[in-house]
This record gives structure tokens, sequence and C-alpha cells, in this order.
């Protein structure tokens, strides 16, 4: 880890080789005065000496217990407790991080070593401002003072910067769109909204459930087709989070994270962010003639990364380290969240949990409401952006839904393979 020290222990000054300890002469340590007695004289008088000292280390020795023996006379062993090893992470991988104003010669993510000291961690990568936090570490434990967002425990081994270590420690200075200027901010919102989009279509049979809105107290209005209809679902940035509390969010650009262990995949100056996506239902006839276009509030935050030029801006990279946009699953996962969502809002427990018990991708999803010991508390069938009631418990609890028919029931439970 020398790449990323940044404190040296300072040694005493060196003396010139004519004045090292222990070098010097003689006739500058010892005035000049009767010569020494003759050697057996001097040999007797060292020999007395030494047996005095014996002496009185036998004594000490049964009073006064050994510095390597416990008082129990079993021998002990000690050591010099390690320092804690602090692992510096962001949402971006460039720029520069200096340490009590000491620039590293490492990248994101960076190792050090804490001793008991105060320091100031500052990452500085335009366009965005700077960020910085201040952490305390005394006798190996960090003493926050709310200013840096750290974790401890249960940390996974990380090699960066040459460097393998497991953290005791981590600190994560992540950056937000309000750390940006506003132009670059617009831009990027832009960018969003005009490249996240994904679709699939499907055909509604005769008989089905379509929405035709999305009301403010969560509930849908819908009616049933007598003919059959063309449908388009579609994954779409949105910043409708509809009853729920926003996350870190500016526009479509919210807090996002990453694995430190995949910044060694990426290239290039990358900034991980979530993106809120929605689901968009638009049916229409065969004719081309719109019967309903509805938009549902967000039901997940899309992890994705932008990429940053000086000289081009801001732009939508497909590396493969974090989720890109174009995952086929992404939208059936989308759907299906959508209905357990609106489950929870409907019955407005948004505390208790469901189970998708099927996913049909697009085609639709049964879905159980779980009571607070996890067991089922109502079986309910989501399709075409309807949600139906498919037992007596779910019609119970939500009167207002429609019955589901067997019809609708089948065709969200699994095919059976035929041979």
């Amino acid at each position: 880890m020398d790449d990323n020290y940044f404190e040296v222990e300072e040694s005493a000054p060196l003396l010139p080789e004519d004045q090292q300890p222990g070098e010097a002469r003689q006739a500058d340590l010892e005035p000049e005065g009767p010569r020494p007695p003759a050697w057996r004289k001097r040999a007797t008088q060292i020999g007395l000496a030494l047996a005095a000292l014996l002496a009185v280390a036998v004594i000490f020795r049964g009073v006064i217990p050994s510095a390597n023996q416990a008082p129990d006379g079993q021998a002990t062993s000690q050591s010099i407790p390690a320092l804690p090893t602090v692992l510096i992470e962001s949402n971006i991988n460039f720029g520069t991080v200096s340490i009590n104003g000491q620039r590293q010669r490492g990248k994101l993510p960076l190792l050090f070593e804490a001793r008991n000291s105060a320091y100031r961690i500052t990452i500085e990568a335009p366009p965005f401002s700077v960020m910085s936090c201040t952490i305390i570490f005394f006798d190996g434990a960090p003493e926050n003072d709310g200013s840096c967002n750290f974790a401890s425990g249960d940390l996974s081994s990380i090699t960066t910067n040459g460097v393998t270590a497991i953290p005791d420690y981590s600190i994560e200075l992540d950056f937000l769109a309000d750390n940006l200027p506003q132009d670059q901010q617009d831009q990027i919102n832009t960018l969003l909204a005009q490249s996240i989009s994904q679709q699939q279509t499907t055909t509604v049979p005769a008989g089905s459930y379509i929405a035709t809105s999305f009301n403010a107290d969560s509930t849908i209005t819908s009616q049933r087709v007598t003919t059959p209809v063309q449908a388009t679902a579609s994954l779409v940035a949105s910043d409708n989070f509809g009853p729920q509390e926003p996350a870190s969010c500016t526009g479509l650009i919210c807090q996002g994270g990453i694995d430190p262990e995949q910044y060694a995949s990426l290239t290039g100056n990358v900034w991980v962010i979530s993106v809120p996506v929605a689901l968009r239902w638009r049916f229409t006839t065969t004719a081309g003639q719109v019967l309903s276009d509805v938009s549902f509030p967000i039901a997940s935050l899309q992890v994705t990364l932008l990429a940053y030029s000086p000289d081009t801006g801001w732009s939508i990279s497909a590396q493969s380290a974090a989720t890109p946009f174009t995952i086929p699953d992404q939208l059936n996962n989308l759907d299906c969240q959508t209905g357990g969502m609106v489950v929870q809002q409907q019955t407005q427990e948004p505390s208790i949990g469901y189970n998708i018990v099927d996913g049909q991708g697009i085609e639709g999803c049964e879905i159980d409401l779980l009571d607070t010991t996890g067991g089922a508390n109502g079986n309910f069938v989501w399709r075409f952006g309807v949600l139906l009631a498919a037992d007596s418990t779910a019609h119970t609890l939500l009167p207002h839904l429609p019955i589901a028919p067997q019809t609708e029931i089948n065709a969200v439970q699994p095919r059976l393979l035929t041979a």
C-alpha cells in the first residue's frame, strides 16, 4: 500500500560521519588522569560487579513478573495492533483524491491505513464541484462528524492500485446532479428523456380488461374489450413518483452506486447514476385508433452509466459493468413490479410485501399480497395495466376491483410444456 501512504514518520536528523554516536574520540570523552589499574585488578572488579547484579536480578525475579509472562506463569505474546484499512469509494471513476491536503497517487477506489488522526478527504473531478468530508480515527475506530458516509463489517476483498486488502471501513463520497452546473443537468435530463425507452407489443384477446386511466388515489379505470386490440408496453424514464417519496433525484438523475470491484472494467470517465423508470401501456385498434394511453408512477430505479468528455459533454455508456436499459427482461420485471406497487398502494399497506407467484412477461402476473407474517393475504392478477381480484380474500379486501375471469387467471399461470 506504499502508493497510498501519505503520513511519513519523521526520523531524527543524521549527524556528520565524524560525529556519529559511539565514534567520538576517547580524548573528547574522558579527561586525562591516572592510568587504569592492572588488567588482573580490573577483571576482579568487573566480576564482583556482575555477581552483585545477578543476585539483585534473582531477588527481583521472584517479586516482579516478567513482561512476557502472565501472572499465572503462562507465557503471552505481545503484538502491535494493525492499523485499520479504509476504502475511499465514489460513484465516479475519475478525478484526484487528496487526504489532509496531500494529493494521492492512486485512483478511485483507493485504500489507506488510518492512524489516530483527523482526515479531510477531498475528491476533485471537474466538471463536478469539489466533494469533501472529515472523519476522525481514534484507537482504530472512526468518529464521524456526520459529513462522511461510512460503513464497516462484511466488506469484500478488493484489489486497487496494485494493493489487495479487505477494508475495515469504507468511506463513500457520491456525486449528485446538484454537483453539476445547471446547463449540464439540463443536458443530461434531456438525454435520458430521449434515450431511455424499451418496448414490447402484444395482442389483447377479446374479453380481457385494459387500463384506460390511472387515478390520483391509485385506482385504475378499465374497460373490457369485445374484440382483439393491439397493446404496446414501454419502459420510459419518468419523474412521476406518485405517492412515494422521491429518492435523491434531480429530474431524471438519481444517486447511483456500484460495487468497487467493478470499476476495474470501466474505461473512460464515467458516472454511475440511477434513472427512475415507469411503465406505460398504449392500446390501439387494428385500424390504429388509440383507445387509451396510460402511464403509471415510477416502480424502479435503473442503474446506468454516463460517460463524460470535456469536448463532447455527457453521453450514455453501454459498458457492461452496470445494467443497461437494453436487457429484455427489464421491461417484463417492471410490469410485474408495477402491479405489486399498485396492490400495496390500493390496500394502503406499503409496509406489507407482495410475492409474484407467476410472471408471464408483459402478458401479466399472478401476485399474492403478504401479511406481516409473510403469509398470503389475497391473490390478484395484474394484466394489461389492470388489477383484478383472483380470490374471495382479494375481493373482500378491495371490493372495487373487477373479478378476474378464469381465462385471465389461466393466462398468467405457467405454461405447460408439451412434447
